[in-house]
C-alpha cells in the first residue's frame, strides 16, 4: 500500500466519523429541542403553587415577627439586669445610692 492510498484511506475514515458524528450531533440537537419545548407536567395546580408559596411567606414574616419580640425581650431584661449591676457596683465600691 501506497503513501497516497492510505492518505485515501485515512480520509475516507475521517470523512465517514465526521459524518457520523453531524448525524449524532443534529440528533442530539433535536432532541434536546424536543425536550425543551415539551410541556412540563405539573401535578400541582398553579394556584395552589401559589397558596402554597404565600403560605410560606405569611411562615417567614410570623417568625421573623417571633424573633424580633424575643430580641425585644431579651435586650429589655439585659438593660435591666445591666442597670441593677451598675446600681450594685455603685452601692458597693462608691457608696452611693442609685
Amino acid at each position: 500500500m501506497s503513501l497516497s492510498d492510505i492518505e485515501a484511506e485515512a480520509k475516507k475514515i475521517i470523512d465517514e466519523a465526521k459524518k457520523k458524528a453531524e448525524e449524532i450531533i443534529r440528533k442530539a440537537k433535536e432532541e434536546a429541542k424536543l425536550w425543551y419545548e415539551k410541556e412540563v407536567d405539573e401535578s400541582i395546580a398553579k394556584d395552589e403553587i401559589e397558596r402554597i408559596i404565600e403560605e410560606f411567606k405569611d411562615k417567614i414574616r410570623r417568625a421573623e415577627e417571633e424573633f424580633k419580640n424575643r430580641e425585644r425581650i431579651i435586650r429589655e431584661r439585659f438593660d435591666k439586669v445591666k442597670e441593677d449591676l451598675i446600681k450594685e457596683f455603685m452601692s458597693k465600691v462608691l457608696g452611693v445610692e442609685a
